[in-house]
């Protein structure tokens, strides 16, 4: 039974059954009454947050000329000339008033358009920031509503009191394609790390799916089978993707930045003493420990830009993280923000992750925009989640599935320092897409 508000502006809560994926069917079973429109979902701390319909959207087109806002009474776009952060900041500044919740995804070229890095454009937007109409909140024990309608209550209701769909899986991509023109690309960046131009490198690769993805069923499969940092989805404008994320880029929270660096993989795959095995020889390998160690420099470098003298700390190092049949190691790196800037000062400093990019990181974002072979999109980009004004997460998009009009795709990458090898690197993203590979599904019947 819902607790009835006022007027639609108020909150609204309908009990929720308490079970272990009570919260994940429920945000299923909404996504699904809902296909067709625009939506966004977020996991942060058990906590499901999810957006319906668009009330306002920003976006940034991907050759970063236009910035162009809609909202239900008008559709204006500009030229971008100035500061764009300004611009950004003055649609979040008046849209997360009063707790308002904004939703949005940075590409990963929003890095070289900022830096001015010369890059090629996709088809997806650099920017886009989407604030919902309704708002749903999910999590154990209730779901609740925010600026809700008589029919959105209905909706959702009607939508609670269904099964969870049944999910159809094409087939299992294989997690090995492209894996001899990966060597190669690896073999490049060794090369290019001898000759001094940079320490490291993170080069991806792309394995495209014959098939349209069913972007809600493999949020559902995959987040059953994962630990993540934080689990999304989005569904706008013609361009979705639904992932795992495993480390945030930035948070802010009462003027603290906090930032996640993830560097050195092993699987985390087999018996509790298999596991423990990877776990030791993770830590215990020095191409590992120095790549997660140079990580951490160089976010404590970052961190000092806009922090306030003496802030920067070290809070956790070199932590093993689970995140499915993969284990991590992972720091955490805070400091106090500085009265005189602000959320996006801090945001352009540290996206893309480092972990995503490389060190230096504008050497890196130029070798990987020569070395491979097609734009990134929202891949190692960035989804974002403001709660207000002084709350806000931008995770960091791997563990993913992306798609479009005109293709569906998954994409790892693995990060390449002096000491690493074109096999165990290859290997890397192998058992980074075995988070993801086995549990996309598929819309029934609808190959390409």
């Amino acid at each position: 039974m819902c607790t009835m508000a006022v007027s639609p502006d108020d909150s609204c809560t309908i009990p929720l059954n308490i079970s272990p994926d009570a919260c994940l069917e429920a945000v299923a079973k909404i996504l699904v009454a809902h296909a067709g429109q625009a939506v966004y979902a977020y996991e942060r701390e058990s906590i499901w947050h999810v957006g319906v319909d668009s009330k306002a959207f920003f976006t940034i087109d991907p050759h970063g000329e236009t910035a162009t806002i809609e909202t239900d009474a008008a559709r204006s776009s500009t030229k971008i000339t100035g500061d764009i952060k300004k611009v950004i900041a003055a649609f979040t500044c008046r849209y997360a008033q009063d707790g308002g919740m904004i939703f949005g995804q940075i590409g990963f070229n929003y890095s070289a358009y900022i830096n001015g890095v010369k890059f090629e454009p996709g088809s997806w937007p650099l920017v886009s920031l989407f604030v919902p109409r309704l708002q749903v909140r999910v999590q154990k024990g209730a779901v609740s509503l925010r600026n809700w309608t008589e029919k959105d209550l209905q909706v959702i209701k009607t939508a609670l009191s269904h099964s969870v769909p049944i999910f159809y899986k094409y087939g299992r991509p294989d997690e090995s394609t492209n894996g001899e023109p990966y060597r190669d690309v690896v073999q490049q960046v060794l090369s290019e790390i001898g000759r001094g131009l940079y320490q490291k490198v993170i080069a991806s690769r792309a394995i495209d799916l014959l098939y349209k993805v069913d972007m809600v069923g493999t949020l559902v499969c995959g987040r059953r089978a994962n630990t993540p940092r934080r689990a999304f989805l989005v569904d706008h404008h013609g361009f979705s993707a639904t992932g795992f994320s495993p480390e945030l880029v930035m948070s802010f929270q009462d003027g603290k930045v906090t930032t996640e660096p993830l560097a050195g993989t092993r699987a985390n795959v087999g018996t509790e003493k298999e596991r423990s095995r990877l776990q030791n020889d993770l830590l215990n390998d020095p191409k590992e420990v120095m790549e997660h160690i140079i990580s951490v420099q160089e976010a404590m470098r970052e961190m000092n830009q806009f922090c306030a003298d003496g802030t920067v700390a070290v809070a956790d190092l070199m932590s093993v993280k689970q995140r499915g049949k993969v284990q991590h190691l992972a720091s955490t790196v805070t400091g106090t923000l500085c009265p005189s800037k602000g959320v996006w000062d801090a945001f352009h400093v540290l996206f893309p992750a480092i972990t995503a990019t490389g060190i230096p990181k504008m050497k890196a974002i130029e070798a990987i925009h020569r070395l491979e072979t097609r734009p990134r999109e929202l891949y190692s980009g960035a989804v974002l989640l403001f709660e207000g004004s002084k709350s806000v997460e931008a995770s960091l998009v791997l563990r993913s599935v992306f798609q479009d009009s005109e293709r569906s795709w998954l994409q790892a990458g693995a990060g390449i320092i002096a000491l690493s090898t074109p096999d165990r690197e290859l290997t890397e993203t192998c058992e980074k897409l075995r988070s993801v590979a086995p549990f996309v599904m598929s819309i029934r019947e609808e190959a390409r």
